[in-house]
């Protein structure tokens, strides 16, 4: 028992934590058929799209691109833009739209890796110890869910890495001696991803409005003098560099959301906005959205007020979706332009792991309120707290008035709540570290990670899983584990 910290500190456990989530998620990348849940025809159609250009900027929409709305003026397109370089790496050995998937899917894997590294750099560097910020990971990489949205052609696990090092950059600011370069990086950083995705918006005004407004507070009247400074004794190349990157990253920010602000008044226009209603309507989510509207219009069915909905819909969807195993099943070979598709086949997953993670979560919410007190010490984790809860105020809020709009709930979905998860797990640890009793938080370890363990990553989908989920070559050897895991099965 007095072992368990030592090893569970050490680098060496991280290096395993990373082997088991590449385990996990390469298999569902190597396994899954396309299209995965979560947008995964969206993502590879417009990728496919910018494969035919060099440009990042797509001025006339071509008639297939009406699948996915407006792709003209839409704020999250660098992710298909930048994917479309392996994508076109790949078309010159072969055509094959199996192994163009397979390729972006474990470059995504790779990418949420490397998002792993910089979240623990981001946690040690908040002074929190090795062992609760492994642990904090560690429940990190079980969360069901996280598996699934890290093996799929999709934005999120560069929205997962660009999170922490925008974090890490904040921290620099504060703390370094060279921090103008760590603000200019956390600027070129922070521009980028907003067009990555533009709900990482929050994240970088709340990590730049507080690295910026804690360095002014600490430099005081010398800011511009010691600004000037690191310029002055800086590589000139280091100071170029930087110019370009900079100018760069505002150019392009400033082209999509300060143009989409001329011309349409908005940061993220309305596909109708900018396209015909007769092209947006072949985007399913538009065409879902105009329908429950005017649906909405007309029949002016009874809504909850927002307390209800927040407590009794909103909260258990989004956590419930933490454990959920799920596919598109495609009966035929994929292709590429084949739309939204229709028949979602799923898991709720082990009822063992659904009872651990509710059980984790209200104890979760109980311990913080309990003792609060002792993430005082931990500022920069607070700040990372801070950001992501601007975040999910601003996701809730659109939830809940288009659940308004359109009398039910539409894109509430627990992974875009899974970038945060790592500074939550963190935060309640810290807290749970208050109670002094050895024993009993060894004993709830313990039995938490078997049973995440159980329900982690590639086990649901193995466990529950049909033929018609896998891709053609993986159908067999996922049908053997599955007689060999029912076998153990709870």
């Amino acid at each position: 028992m007095h072992r368990l910290p030592r090893v569970v500190g050490h680098r060496y456990f991280f290096l395993a934590l990373c082997g088991f989530f590449v385990l996990n998620a390469g298999w569902l990348a190597l396994s899954v058929a396309y299209p995965m849940i979560f947008d995964e025809e969206y993502h590879v159609g417009i990728i496919d799209i910018y494969a035919r250009q060099l440009s990042p900027f797509i001025t006339v929409q071509p008639p297939e691109a009406a699948l996915y709305g407006d792709i003209t003026r839409y704020t999250s397109y660098l992710y298909h833009y930048l994917a479309s370089f392996p994508y076109r790496l790949v078309s010159f050995f072969t055509s094959d739209i199996q192994t163009h998937i397979v390729v972006l899917r474990f470059l995504n894997v790779a990418v949420m890796v490397g998002a792993l590294v910089l979240y623990r750099k981001v946690l040690l560097m908040a002074r929190i110890s090795p062992v609760l910020v492994h642990i904090a990971l560690l429940f990190f990489v079980m969360t069901p869910l996280l598996a699934y949205a890290a093996a799929q052609v999709s934005y999120d696990p560069l929205t997962f890495a660009l999170i922490p090092a925008m974090a890490i950059c904040a921290i620099r600011v504060v703390q370094s001696k060279k921090w103008f370069w760590w603000l200019v990086a956390l600027g070129v950083i922070g521009a980028l991803s907003t067009l990555i995705k533009f709900t990482m918006l929050p994240f970088l005004t709340v990590f730049f409005v507080v690295a910026l407004g804690m360095r002014l507070r600490r430099s005081g009247p010398r800011f511009l003098t010691q600004a000037s400074e690191q310029i002055r004794r800086s590589p000139w190349l280091v100071v170029v560099g930087a110019a370009v990157l900079a100018a760069l990253s505002m150019a392009l920010f400033i082209e999509r959301y300060g143009g989409n602000v001329l011309r349409y008044q908005t940061l993220t226009p309305d596909c109708a906005a900018v396209q015909s209603v007769e092209t947006c309507n072949k985007y399913g989510p538009w065409a879902r959205n105009a329908m429950l509207e005017q649906q909405q219009l007309f029949m002016q069915q009874p809504v909850d007020n927002i307390a209800v909905y927040t407590v009794f819909n909103w909260i258990p969807h989004i956590v419930d979706d933490f454990f959920i195993a799920a596919v598109y099943p495609t009966a035929s070979a994929p292709v590429l332009h084949q739309g939204t598709p229709q028949n979602l086949e799923g898991t709720a997953g082990h009822v063992l792991t659904r009872v651990v993670g509710w059980a984790g979560f209200i104890g979760g919410v109980i311990v913080v309120a309990w003792q609060w007190r002792r993430l005082a010490q931990y500022k920069a984790l607070l700040v990372c707290l801070a950001a992501g809860a601007v975040y999910v105020g601003i996701l809730h809020a659109r939830n809940y008035s288009e659940y308004v709009a359109f009398a039910m709930p539409v894109a509430v979905q627990g992974r875009y709540i899974l970038s945060i998860l790592p500074f939550v797990f963190a935060a309640i640890l810290i807290c749970l570290s208050a109670i002094r009793t050895p024993r009993l938080k060894v004993g709830a370890f313990t039995v938490a990670c078997i049973c995440f363990v159980f329900g982690a990553g590639a086990l649901p989908y193995i466990m529950y899983g049909q033929p018609l989920w896998s891709w053609p070559w993986m159908v067999e050897p996922n049908l053997v584990l599955q007689g060999i895991l029912n076998y153990i099965r709870w």
